[in-house]
């Protein structure tokens, strides 16, 4: 096709009338790599190291009420697959709001109300910038064999971290072969996957599901994995006639067990595409690789809290012990404040921005958002 897309160019414009059409050479030209390289020299990626220690140890582990949450629904996790769950018999979970709120998130899981009180109080305090303390009490968590740390980088190296995802595939997985096309980042994958099956005597399943939505999305590096097909499957992908989802006692975590496959299977979605929020089974056979509750995917740091809603303010900055932020300053507006600035005029409502910027002292340059866009 790249060979002869000059002469269909030209063709076409002769059809036109175009007799003289000056045309590149090669006309298409397709990238197999990017055209730059990425360089992290030592002081950077010891850096990046202590970031990534800091918000594990302070904020994960520490003050965030999302890890509170996962607590919880780990616990309950436990109660549910006490007794083997034949993957046929999966209930339907109730619908997830179309919005997620700590209000909310509380109804269904009041425990996490001391996390969050305590969450809220750093978020009050009047100083422009607070650094997180020390955790009191260290939180307890599965955590994933891998992961991935998602910070934005500013001048002087400064970092605004975004958070840590369970898979790091997903943060490239569309276009891996662009991005590690000497297999580098592959191997670490390969390897980590290695080490976790080998200490736990786990066979590692690449679920393949389908995302009508956007099949795009579904790209994904090709690892040393079982493929599972779970709505079409084919020679190529295990058969899941019979299969069931046990507790296992050392992890205290669910696997997939398969008749006539020793080893139990822990499920994982290799892509980008989020494939579990409609479809229960899905849900349940990816929770054994790590994936959370679909209806608990947010961002804990962007989540308004009460105080935030009820009260506008200019939230303070929030550090880590090392300096680098989890989350920016920032005024939630809502209830009667967002009305009154929707109803009025253009005109009226450029006064009532300006009345807002000299009340909580706003910076020239501000994101706006609206509803977390």
């Amino acid at each position: 096709m790249l060979d002869t897309a000059t002469q269909k160019v030209a063709e076409l414009g002769a059809s036109l009338g175009i007799e003289a059409l000056h045309l590149p050479e090669p006309i298409l030209h397709c990238d197999y790599g990017i055209p730059f390289q990425v360089q992290i020299g030592a002081a950077e990626a010891q850096s990046l190291q202590e970031t990534l220690a800091a918000y594990e140890h302070e904020w994960l582990l520490g003050w965030s009420p999302a890890t509170a949450l996962r607590q919880d629904q780990h616990q309950t996790q436990q109660q549910f697959y006490q007794e083997e769950l034949d993957i046929t018999d999966i209930p339907m979970p109730a619908p997830a709001p179309l919005l997620t709120t700590w209000d909310a998130l509380i109804h269904n899981h009041p425990s996490i109300i001391p996390s969050l009180n305590a969450w809220e109080q750093i978020l009050t305090h009047p100083e422009a910038d607070v650094a997180l303390p020390a955790p009191e009490v260290a939180q307890s968590l599965p955590l994933a064999p891998w992961g991935c740390l998602y910070t934005q980088l500013h001048r002087d190296w400064h970092q605004t971290v975004q958070g840590v995802s369970d898979y790091s595939t997903q943060a490239f997985a569309r276009f891996f072969t662009l991005i590690d096309p000497q297999g580098q980042f592959m191997e670490w994958c390969q390897s980590q996957l290695l080490d976790f099956t080998t200490c736990y005597d786990l066979l590692i399943g690449d679920l393949q599901s389908p995302l009508e939505a956007n099949p795009n999305v579904l790209a994904r590096p090709t690892l040393n994995t079982q493929a599972i097909a779970l709505w079409r499957p084919d020679a190529s992908t295990l058969s899941l006639k019979g299969a069931v989802l046990k507790l296992d006692p050392l992890t205290q975590l669910p696997f997939l067990h398969v008749p006539k496959v020793p080893q139990a299977i822990a499920v994982f979605g290799f892509s980008s595409a989020h494939v579990a929020g409609s479809d229960p089974i899905v849900a349940s056979l990816l929770k054994t690789g790590f994936q959370s509750n679909p209806g608990a995917i947010f961002q804990a740091t962007a989540l308004p809290v009460p105080a935030e809603l009820s009260q506008p303010r200019f939230s303070p900055r929030v550090l880590l012990s090392n300096g680098h932020n989890i989350r920016n300053r920032r005024t939630v507006l809502a209830g009667t404040s967002l009305i009154d600035l929707l109803q009025v005029s253009p005109a009226q409502r450029f006064v009532l921005w300006q009345q807002l910027v000299s009340v909580y002292e706003w910076p020239v340059l501000l994101n706006v958002a609206a509803a977390g866009e």
